[in-house]
């Protein structure tokens, strides 16, 4: 069922179908479809969880093989924008980015939680090379900014773009680590008002 979600999504680049196209997709009926889940709702959070728990791993598994702190940060950014690159990930990941405002207004409390989880090894990267939350809260919003406008627009994002995008996260953080020494003004999380991720 989860998979006849995508594969609907993905064929009408919509992020609400009905149950009859769902179960059709699947080769199902309704009263199996109402065994597994108890609405529609039920079964799209369950394909969003899948997905965040896919793109997590991805995310620590390219991190896990970056030699230092900088590099995992270009993994982090590499891996996200990876879902504007790969044909087959694209065209299942592309209605889900472009209706992203109704799914966090639907399910706020789980969109919340994924952006955290998602943040929390770029964080921990960003940490490492001596910045804050709120440089890891701009190369997220880079990161994924870029994302969405390439999947609204169907832009073409090359190897070359997504390697622009990650040297220029990790110039920024150093940037801003440098300009903090320089001025001896090493501001804190909590003093640093756009600081949350």
């Amino acid at each position: 069922l989860m998979n006849a979600v995508v594969e609907v999504a993905r064929r009408t680049q919509g992020i609400d179908p009905s149950v009859s196209e769902i179960v059709r997709a699947a080769g199902l009926s309704n009263q199996a479809f109402y065994r597994h889940f108890k609405s529609k709702d039920a079964l799209l959070y369950a394909v969003l969880e899948r997905g965040q728990v896919i793109l997590s791993e991805a995310v620590q598994r390219h991190m896990a093989a970056a030699p230092d702190p900088e590099a995992a940060v270009r993994a982090w950014v590499t891996v996200i924008l990876a879902q504007t690159q790969e044909a087959r990930a694209r065209e299942h990941t592309r209605p889900f980015v472009v209706n992203g405002p109704r799914l966090a207004d639907r399910f706020p409390e789980m969109s919340r939680r994924h952006q955290a989880a998602l943040a929390a090894p770029l964080d921990g990267a960003v940490r490492a090379m001596g910045g804050t939350s709120r440089e890891t809260r701009y190369v997220y919003l880079l990161s994924l900014g870029t994302m969405h406008n390439v999947m609204v627009y169907n832009e073409h994002l090359t190897d070359d773009d997504a390697a622009y995008v990650a040297d220029f996260a990790g110039g920024a953080i150093h940037a801003s680590v440098a300009r903090r020494a320089a001025d001896g003004s090493r501001s804190s999380d909590g003093r640093s008002g756009s600081g949350r991720g």
